[in-house]
């Protein structure tokens, strides 16, 4: 018996598919075959997965947690620590997209439009760190930043950054309003 999580291995399965293909749209085309014939369970234990991320406040906290290191380190954009940071908030924003309330009326076709660069960014973003902080590699983080800011521009193309904006505020609003109820 394995104690492997089923919707990981599924999502590390894809993701990595998903990487390996170069064309982004081929990389979209097999992304929509695997959603489109993702049997009952796994997509009902996904919901699952899902609604327990978008409900927690420490899923916004993290991405406002690393915006603000971002902000104050700036001027050191070009060091490893930054950039490492820096793919963490956009994949980070990325997985928030799926919290959005207009994301289940989204058709597939669109959807893997943004979530095709996406994992890309997450699996790279794997690769990148998988020896550790002192032994990254750089060109896996690289990609991982760039296919991170393609997912956001898509993300953007379809109105959505502005819906994540609105997200993450009401989402702050609620958390403050009921810390001091």
């Amino acid at each position: 018996m394995s104690d492997t999580d089923p919707i990981d291995q599924a999502f590390r399965d894809i993701m990595e598919k998903v990487y390996w293909i170069e064309n982004l749209s081929e990389a979209e085309t097999e992304l929509v075959k695997w959603l489109n014939k993702m049997d009952d369970d796994l997509k009902q234990l996904l919901i699952e997965r899902r609604k327990k991320y978008c409900g927690n406040p420490m899923s916004v906290f993290e991405i406002i947690g690393l915006q603000n290191y971002l902000d104050q380190n700036e001027r050191n954009k070009k060091d490893l620590e930054y950039r490492i940071a820096m793919a963490k908030e956009l994949i980070d924003m990325g997985l928030l997209l799926q919290c959005l309330p207009v994301w289940n009326n989204i058709e597939v076709k669109v959807k893997a439009k943004v979530l095709a660069p996406l994992y890309k960014a997450s699996y790279a973003y794997e690769l990148a760190l998988k020896n550790g902080i002192k032994d990254i590699d750089e060109t896996h983080l690289n990609k991982s930043i760039e296919m991170a800011e393609t997912a956001l521009e898509k993300a953007d193309d379809l109105g959505l950054l502005s819906e994540l904006k609105s997200f993450v505020e009401n989402s702050l609003g609620k958390f403050v309003s009921s810390t001091f109820n």
